[in-house]
């Protein structure tokens, strides 16, 4: 009969991941950090949640990691089911790409973007994709219920697409020309806001904040944002 040090033994092997860096522990949030809990792991899936990175945009936006390790981490998590390669007609090249796996990590990852928001101090080095990981994390899904819409953030060049869709709500890069409201701001007024340093009207008063739709779009797109904004 087998016994219950050596079944957490076994399982403590997770999918490719070494029994050295292993917990040991028949334990769903221990089985998990066996997966992602090395550094860079879930800011590599980060990067990739608001949509398909090349290699190279992926290393520019993890500077520290270096070639090497950021190619390790990708191996890892392609060999778990969190990340694939695939090639972009658009671009014609290889991209990588969250898996289903991966997307429902992402998800349970925005949670703990919350959580650390407060715990954000220096602003330099930030980046569009951190400002929009803060703004899903607050954006209030029960805000867009009986909304369908589609909303366009422009970042300094950066575009992203806010989908309301009753209920549900996602965020991904790339313009929204048919969108029922175009917001435009600079990267720095965006983590001003974002970290909650500014607040909406001073923006506006200050025009660092050009918002423009039907009256009422505008309105909804403003319900939605109240956990993100200090007004």
């Amino acid at each position: 009969m087998v016994g219950v040090k050596e079944i957490s033994k076994q399982m403590g092997t997770v999918r490719g991941v070494s029994e050295r860096r292993s917990y040991n522990q028949i334990c769903s949030l221990a089985a998990a950090l066996d997966v992602i809990g090395e550094r860079w792991t879930l800011l590599i899936v980060r990067d990739l949640g608001f949509g398909p990175r090349r290699y190279g945009e992926l290393l520019e936006g993890l500077p520290g990691i270096g070639e090497g390790l950021l190619a390790q981490r990708l191996r890892h998590l392609e060999a778990n089911d969190i990340v694939r390669r695939t090639f972009s007609p658009a671009i014609s090249a290889v991209v990588y790409e969250l898996t289903e796996r991966g997307t429902a990590l992402f998800e349970a990852a925005i949670p703990l973007a919350r959580w650390g928001t407060d715990l954000v101090r220096d602003l330099e080095g930030g980046r569009a994709d951190h400002v929009l990981l803060t703004l899903r994390s607050r954006l209030d899904p029960a805000a867009s219920v009986g909304v369908h819409e589609t909303y366009e953030l422009r970042i300094d060049d950066e575009y992203y697409t806010i989908v309301a869709d009753d209920g549900a709500l996602r965020i991904e890069r790339g313009p929204a020309p048919d969108a029922a409201v175009h917001v435009t701001l600079d990267l720095d007024t965006a983590m001003l806001l974002g970290t909650q340093q500014m607040t909406l009207s001073e923006a506006r008063r200050k025009g660092l904040s050009k918002v423009s739709g039907d009256k009422d779009a505008v309105a909804r797109y403003g319900r939605l944002l109240r956990g993100f904004l200090r007004d």
